[in-house]
C-alpha cells in the first residue's frame, strides 16, 4: 500500500528535514495525515501489509486550484497583469507532479518494504519572491509584482526536502527543476 501523506514537520528544526525529523501537526489537515499514518503502521504491525507512505513538499503542476501560490500567480498575471501577494520571504521546495507520478511507479516496483517513509521534493527552497519572479520572467510583458508584507501567523518560514533515502532505496530524484516545470506548466495554460 502506498499512502499520500503531506508535510507534517511544522516549523523545522534543521534543514534539510529528513523522515526522522519530529513531526509537528499544524493543523487540521496535517492531523488528518498523520491519523492516516497512524493506521498504516498499525495494519502493517497487525497484519502485516507492506506500506510506503511519501511525504511530499509541494506539489505543483497542470490542474492545480489556483488556491495554490503557483497558480494564483499565473492567474493573477492573465487577469490582472501584475502579481500582488503577500510575504514574500518564505521560501518552499516545489517539486514538479511528473517526478511525483515518477515516485509512484518506483515505489510500485519496489518490494522489499515492510514499513517505510519518503519525502517527496526537489531538495532545493526558493522564496515566494523569487518563485514569483521567474513565473513573471516566463511572460512577454512587463509584470509588476508587489508585496503588502502581511506576515502570517506561525508561517514556516523555510522548507528543504531531503530526499537522499528517496533516492537510495527507491532510487528516485526528481528530473524536472522549477524553473523547468514552471515554463512547462506556462506553456500548457490557455492564455
Amino acid at each position: 500500500m502506498i499512502f499520500a501523506s503531506s508535510y507534517v514537520y511544522g516549523k523545522p528544526n534543521y534543514l534539510p528535514i529528513d523522515e526522522n525529523h519530529p513531526i509537528s501537526a499544524f493543523n487540521p489537515y496535517c492531523q488528518s495525515k498523520l491519523l492516516g499514518e497512524i493506521l498504516c503502521k498499525s495494519y502493517n504491525k497487525d497484519f502485516g501489509v507492506p506500506v510506503i507512505i511519501f511525504r511530499p513538499f509541494n506539489i505543483y503542476g497542470k490542474g492545480q486550484d489556483d488556491n495554490f501560490l503557483i497558480p494564483l500567480i499565473m492567474k493573477q498575471i492573465i487577469k490582472n497583469g501584475k502579481i500582488l501577494l503577500k510575504d514574500s520571504r518564505p521560501k518552499r521546495d516545489f517539486v514538479y507532479i511528473d517526478d511525483v507520478v515518477n515516485a509512484y511507479c518506483k515505489a510500485v516496483e519496489y518490494d522489499k518494504t515492510e514499513f517505510e517513509i519518503f519525502n517527496i521534493g526537489s531538495g532545493i527552497s526558493y522564496s515566494v519572491k523569487k518563485i514569483s519572479e521567474m513565473i513573471a520572467s516566463n511572460y512577454d510583458k512587463d509584470i509588476k509584482i508587489e508585496f503588502s508584507e502581511e506576515r502570517r501567523q506561525n508561517e514556516v518560514m523555510d522548507t528543504i526536502a531531503d530526499i537522499t533515502k528517496a533516492n537510495k532505496i527507491l532510487n528516485w530524484h526528481p528530473k524536472v527543476d522549477l524553473r523547468e516545470g514552471l515554463f512547462k506548466l506556462i506553456s500548457n495554460t490557455q492564455l
